[in-house]
Order: structure tokens, then sequence, then C-alpha cells
């Protein structure tokens, strides 16, 4: 699933698209051997996703991808063990909007947990079965339903994907993994909320985009809940949820509050605790069990 990325989406906007095109060519060219530079000056044994899949869901570096995986890797393990469970206790779990398995190189190493993961991307689920064979990836559409069985997992978790969703989609899919998640399970979900919103309010230089508000901070307080579809958004979902013609089923920026979230989200699952700016210094961690 596509990221979001406020500090990129700045950088975009400033500077042509031919040349952010041939950009993305040249990291293309070099790119395999950047992998095998890193695997060999690490002593990283683990697979890299190609260029093409890794930028979708990480900045361009391949340092950037191994790093950040294993910042919010452990972000994931820390929120599950403030609920009084450990991950050694956990047999199934769930990648909800998986990417190129930003997270899943490091789940996978727990031999214990059988992973799954879904993706609306076809070539992200593709690249994950071929190089993950232990785990089982499925490709996921713009709503639900998924393609497992009710109370499957003993964990869910899923990263920078709450944070695209429109309050439509948002609602069908909290109350679609509270069918799939088991009773008394967990499930830890992300979003943008007040930490990131005061951050990016400091950074923001310029309106990044003519639908983004001219403060975070202040659209949140307000409304509690904000979506708006980025222009730069506009093309890839033809391609996610082609023929779509409403914002609502579309991905876009999404910023929750915690009041909104603990006076909506309660309606799926009882919400322990929102853990403010944990995952990767930005977005909010939300942890949830299932009734």
């Amino acid at each position: 699933m596509a990221r979001f990325s406020p500090t990129l989406s700045l950088i975009k906007q400033r500077i042509p698209t031919p040349l952010i095109d041939f950009i993305n060519f040249i990291y293309g060219a070099i790119d395999p051997l950047m992998i095998a530079s890193y695997q060999k000056q690490n002593a990283w044994n683990k697979p890299i996703p190609p260029f093409e899949l890794r930028r979708i869901t990480a900045k361009r570096s391949v340092a950037n991808f191994v790093q950040s995986g294993k910042r919010i890797s452990d972000a994931l393990v820390e929120g599950l063990r403030t609920t009084g469970k450990e991950i050694n206790e956990i047999q199934t779990v769930l990648d909800f909007g998986c990417g190129a398995g930003r997270q899943v190189q490091y789940f996978y190493a727990y031999e214990f947990v059988k992973i799954y993961g879904c993706d609306p991307n076809a070539a992200h689920i593709a690249w994950l079965s071929k190089n993950y064979p232990l785990a089982d990836f499925r490709v996921s559409q713009f709503m639900p339903p998924l393609p497992f069985d009710s109370n499957t997992f003993d964990l869910i978790y899923s990263v920078s994907v709450f944070s695209h969703l429109s309050e439509k989609a948002q609602f069908a899919w909290l109350e679609e993994l509270s069918r799939v998640l088991k009773p008394n399970q967990i499930a830890l979900l992300t979003t943008l909320g007040e930490h990131a919103a005061n951050r990016l309010d400091l950074e923001k230089l310029v309106q990044r985009d003519p639908a983004e508000p001219e403060s975070f901070k202040d659209a949140l307080a307000q409304q509690k809940f904000v979506f708006y579809v980025p222009e730069s958004y506009r093309a890839a979902n033809q391609v996610i949820n082609p023929g779509n013609s409403s914002e609502e089923d579309m991905y876009g920026a999404t910023w929750h509050s915690e009041d909104y979230i603990y006076e909506n989200w309660s309606q799926y699952f009882e919400v322990i605790k929102i853990i403010p700016g944990c995952v990767d210094g930005l977005q909010d961690l939300v942890v949830l069990r299932k009734l």
C-alpha cells in the first residue's frame, strides 16, 4: 500500500516531474549494486526488495528500508508488551497492508510465528511469496472482505494504512479486522495524530498540496478527523481502485485525534491505549483488543 510521506511530498512539489523520473531511473539502474554492497558490508542475509517496490513503503535507500523496519518492528513488539502479552505467545500474525515487507523481514525471524500478509499491490505479494516461502501472502482489495476465515489471528498489525483511509473505508476495515482476529487478542494500528501534526507544522515551509490544511494541528483540533486526497495520489488511486469517482473510495492522507479514536473505534475494539509518536518518531500506535 502506498505510504504518504509529508516531507517527501514537499520536495516533490518543488522538483519537476521529468527530473524525478530521471532520478528514479538512475536509482533503479544502480539498485542491484547498492543492495549487494549493503548486504556485504553489514553481513545482512535477509532478502531486500528492488527499488521499484521498496520506494513505495520507505525512502529510496536500502539502509532506510532495513533500519526503519527494525525501529518499527521493535515499536510493535513493545506495543504488544504493554498489553501483558509477549511475542513468544503469538502463533499467527497478520501484516495488514504489508507492502514490500518492511516489518515482515523481522517478524519472519520468529520461528514460532506463522506470518500472513495482505496488500492490494500484486507485485509486492509476488515478491514476498517468492522470498518468504514459509509465510502466506494474499492480494487484498480496496474494501473488505479479506481472504481469511473468522477468528484466525493472534495478532494483527498495520503500519501506515489507517493514515490513508477515508472514514467510510476505515470503519469497514475495523469491522473486518475484528472479524479475522481471535477473541481477546490484540491489533496494533498506526495513525497520524497530534504528535505528527505538531511536528509537521514546524517542518512545513509551504503548503505542499492544494487540498492540504494550512495547519494540521488546527485542522485536527477543529475536526477531530481529517481526510484529503493529495493530487499526487490520484493516478495511483486509479491503479489500485479503478473507476472510483468519490474521494471516500480513494487512498488519501488521514489524521485522527485521540478523542476521535476513543469515541469511534470502541464500537469495534476495546481501545487499550494510544502511544503518541512511537512509530518511527511520527505515527501514533493504537493498541486494541477484540472483546
